[in-house]
């Protein structure tokens, strides 16, 4: 695939405190800026530190936590207005040991946005990170809707993941059976897990996203500028807490109950 994107990379040498995932793909927010990507933070494989800068994007409230600090004025400015994804994972020789997966789950993620009649999320390779190590990244530039909410980021960069699972389908019902299928499967993986409560509600999420969102202004979510602490920001705001009505937020979740309901 071919390189079309330069980057500059963000410096750390903050050590970060995350589960152990047995898929170990990496992200980072990026923002286009005359013609060059700026990586705004730095890889993490803990998915809800993502919400969390822009949670702090949003409202100027410092993230830190587990060793991960976003802090508006120290770290890049995001991109609000797009999803500008770079992924990767350590220790890649080879693109086609990851790309493949890629493809597949830009494919769900299309799906969902087709659903939602939004703009499709494009995959582009961009320059290796000789800093970090990381010889194959790629960027994915999607629509604000991903950005709107932090249980939609949540979701993007799980379904990012899911493209390492074998989902086959050609439609809404044979993406749920092809989810069910790899929640049924038994073996050590948290993807798996979570997939097992979350798999038949994820459409749900997105069809019904104008009700659940709540927006508090400029189409983003109120869950981002409530004064919930860090912590229950943190664990508690992802696709899997929204999907089983288990957010920090008693009326949140009862509307997504209610939601749930007309499934």
């Amino acid at each position: 695939m071919p390189t079309n994107g330069k980057v500059t990379w963000f410096k750390s040498t903050n050590n970060l405190s995350e589960i152990y995932q047995s898929v170990n793909m990496k992200f980072a927010f990026a923002k286009k800026s005359e013609g060059i990507f700026i990586q705004c933070h730095k890889w993490i494989k803990c998915r809800d530190f993502l919400h969390d800068a822009v949670r702090t994007a949003l409202t100027g409230k410092k993230s830190s936590i587990f060793g991960f600090t976003f802090e508006k004025g120290i770290n890049p400015e995001l991109d609000l207005e797009n999803m500008t994804m770079l992924v990767s994972q350590k220790g890649l020789e080879k693109e086609d040991e990851l790309l493949p997966n890629l493809n597949r789950a830009l494919k769900i993620i299309n799906h969902y946005e087709s659903i939602a009649g939004q703009p499709f999320s494009k995959l582009t390779k961009v320059e290796p990170d000789k800093i970090s190590d990381y010889k194959h990244v790629w960027i994915i530039q999607g629509p604000k809707m991903w950005m709107t909410a932090p249980y939609l980021i949540s979701m993007f960069t799980f379904l990012l993941r899911l493209g390492c699972k074998n989902v086959e389908f050609t439609d809404s019902a044979s993406l749920e059976k092809a989810l069910e299928k790899v929640s049924k499967e038994e073996k050590k993986d948290n993807d798996i897990n979570y997939l097992k409560t979350i798999w038949n509600k994820l459409e749900v999420i997105i069809v019904k996203h104008s009700t659940l969102i709540e927006e508090k202004g400029n189409g983003y979510s109120n869950l981002y500028f409530q004064d919930a602490n860090i912590q229950s920001f943190h664990n508690n705001s992802g696709i899997v807490s929204v999907c089983n009505a288990n957010t920090w937020s008693h009326k949140f979740n009862e509307k997504i109950k209610n939601v749930l309901k007309e499934k």
